[in-house]
């Protein structure tokens, strides 16, 4: 929710969620004693992205001028009565926060996704982000090859790669490539054939959980997602669909996280099942991989979020460096399994002592040592939210318990970084 105060108190605005399948926006003229609906049937003015972006903001000249923000802006001239599209892409997609001047409202700053964007004429002509060094990149990878490359994906402008090292004698704009995939989630390059990768594409696999190979060669990809066409219910992935390659010890392996970790060695071309569900609570009897969520009962509709999976999922995994054959996962519901001897036996070591019930464990590395892995978890309990790093020991006997603590951290909302034992 979001709120805008003008005209020294009396006039206050509040957007937040759809209400009544309209707006969600709402104005008092009296210092909050009563509220009007306003826009009462425009559905554009209200969050957006299911409250991915919210914001209202008034002029500060004129109380009848306001502005609300998602994936594009938009303007009213009446108060809130009615409104109009003020500015959207390219520019940004996603807005968030807009800046006016007190002494002069045609001078204007808006902040979105990629950097921020200045109006000196109320808003007919906007500077670009583009100039602006800056970028929200999830994971970062880097090829095989000397000179290397580094690449990621970034939110909402797509996947870059950038060399090490320039021809040039200093890395600059040149030294920059676009990579055909989508704006989050991992890239894997081949390390056996550094122009191959693998990553996040639109589309096959259902909405942004595709899994693509790209040759930067020839400027190819393909869909190679193993939950495409008839399969497209068999296996469900975060949005971020973690994949890695087995660099240690198996460079031509690449495991991806589903519900269940699948791996292939001959590019993509057939999958093979590397473990059965691993998001199956200690002591329930195991799932076999590839089985699709049971039917539900039938409910009220309503509308699913496209960007969470229908059911519980691998949300990161592990492979050891030190070990061959030994991997650790971790799940969106919060089941860390394990196995020493290459997928044979999977160990169920989710007992953690200690563990607020408001925890969601996020990521997960292997340690130095072959019967140990450190884990992050994200609090959502408010305010602020905070992370925790734990580690686990894992034995003979399939019992996990706390190696490693940290003093509890402070975020600002962001999933913690994760953190390896030196």
């Amino acid at each position: 929710m979001s709120v805008a105060i003008a005209d020294h108190g009396r006039r206050i605005y509040i957007v937040g969620n759809t209400i009544e399948h309209g707006s969600g926006l709402f104005r008092s003229d009296d210092g909050g004693a009563t509220w009007k609906h306003m826009a009462a049937t425009d559905k554009r003015i209200s969050n957006g992205q299911g409250n991915y972006s919210c914001g209202v903001f008034v002029d500060p000249q004129n109380a009848n001028i306001l502005y609300t923000v998602s994936t594009a802006m938009y303007r009213s001239t009446n108060g809130g009565v009615t409104f109009h599209a003020f500015k959207g892409a390219p520019g940004g997609e996603d807005y968030h926060s807009l800046w006016i001047d007190p002494r002069n409202a045609a001078r204007m700053e808006v902040a979105s996704d990629q950097g921020a964007s200045v109006t000196l004429d109320g808003g007919r002509t906007w500077s670009l982000w583009y100039t602006e060094p800056i970028s929200q990149i999830y994971h970062v990878a880097t090829t095989s090859q000397y000179r290397y490359w580094i690449a990621g994906a970034q939110q909402d402008t797509g996947a870059v790669m950038i060399r090490s090292r320039s021809n040039w004698g200093q890395v600059d704009f040149t030294d920059w490539s676009p990579v055909p995939s989508s704006e989050f989630g991992y890239i894997a390059p081949d390390p056996l054939h550094p122009h191959i990768l693998y990553a996040i594409g639109y589309g096959p696999g259902g909405g942004g959980g595709g899994l693509v190979k790209i040759n930067m060669f020839t400027g190819q990809w393909e869909n190679i997602a193993p939950n495409f066409g008839a399969r497209a219910k068999d296996y469900r992935s975060s949005r971020s669909l973690p994949m890695k390659f087995d660099t240690a010890f198996d460079p031509a392996a690449l495991y991806v996280a589903y519900q269940c970790l699948l791996v292939t060695r001959n590019g993509g071309h057939s999958w093979q099942a590397f473990s059965p569900a691993l998001t199956t609570a200690k002591g329930a009897p195991p799932v076999p991989c590839g089985t699709p969520l049971p039917r539900a009962k039938k409910k009220a509709h309503r509308p699913r979020n496209p960007f969470k999976p229908a059911g519980p999922v691998i949300v990161d995994f592990s492979l050891s460096k030190v070990r061959p054959g030994v991997v650790w996962t971790v799940s969106s519901n919060n089941q860390i399994y394990n196995t020493m001897d290459g997928g044979k036996r999977w160990n169920n070591v989710s007992n953690l002592p200690g563990l607020p019930p408001d925890a969601h464990l996020h990521t997960i590395e292997a340690g130095d040592a072959a019967d140990t892995a450190y884990v992050t978890a994200r609090i959502s309990r408010p305010p602020p939210p905070q992370g925790r790093l734990r580690g686990a020991r894992h034995g003979a006997q399939g019992r996990a318990r706390p190696s490693v603590r940290t003093p509890t951290c402070r975020s600002s909302g962001a999933p913690p970084m994760a953190a390896k034992r030196g």
